[in-house]
């Protein structure tokens, strides 16, 4: 649990029969926004971002069962949260930035290596997701439109795809609901929305691009501190 507070103690909790329980504590002091837990090589990673520091790498230590601070990601100031994803069996991170650009990098066995940077000015949420065969990216922003990238094969890069009216996202989530691939999107600055992903088929033969449309099926509730997906 990453903890944002001024004098936090980002904190590992472990669950038993009983419940989870602390297990481990992670550095304090530095505003933590966000964890990703990640594997390389079988071995469990974590990815820890803070306001005041670049992203600390931890890696874990069998003998003493506790992760351990590996490295820093360089050049890497003011990356509000990390998300990894694969590309053909290669382990990718997207650093999300809220002032400057947000950067793509790539696994090469002993480091990470950035591969592309993306126009991302305030950003502070990013989703790699795969739907209908293809890798996709949601990067959120509080200043404009939040976008959604595509990977390209033939450069190993994102290109921009399409643009998102969403206010201030915070969290994006991919899931399937009765046969309908949506994407969530939290936001701060005003509703919370579901957009459906649909095929749309171009005059050219067997080519087909897929994109997000705003769901006016689907409305998302809060009762009781819960939140509920109705489905027409």
């Amino acid at each position: 649990m990453a903890d944002s507070s001024k004098a936090g103690l980002t904190t590992l909790y472990r669950c038993n029969s009983n419940g989870f329980y602390s297990y481990q504590s992670l550095h304090p002091w530095h505003c933590d926004t966000h964890l990703d837990f990640l594997e390389v090589d079988r071995t469990p990673w974590l990815i820890l971002s803070s306001a005041s520091q670049p992203p600390i790498v931890y890696k874990w230590n069998h003998v003493l069962r506790q992760f351990e601070i590996h490295c820093h990601l360089p050049d890497a100031t003011d990356v509000w949260m990390v998300k990894h994803f694969h590309v053909n069996g290669v382990l990718h991170i997207c650093l999300t930035r809220f002032i400057g650009d947000s950067r793509v990098m790539r696994w090469e066995g002993q480091q990470f290596v950035e591969v592309q940077a993306l126009l991302s000015r305030g950003s502070k949420a990013a989703l790699p997701f795969s739907v209908a065969g293809r890798l996709d990216l949601a990067m959120g922003s509080d200043y404009s439109f939040s976008r959604v990238y595509l990977w390209d094969s033939a450069s190993q890069r994102f290109q921009p795809f399409q643009e998102l009216n969403v206010r201030g996202p915070r969290a994006f989530s991919f899931l399937s609901v009765d046969s309908k691939d949506l994407l969530l999107a939290a936001s701060f600055k005003g509703k919370t929305l579901a957009y459906q992903h649909q095929q749309l088929f171009t005059s050219q033969p067997f080519l087909a691009c897929g994109v997000f449309h705003l769901d006016s099926a689907v409305e998302l509730k809060s009762h009781k501190r819960k939140a509920t997906i109705l489905t027409a």
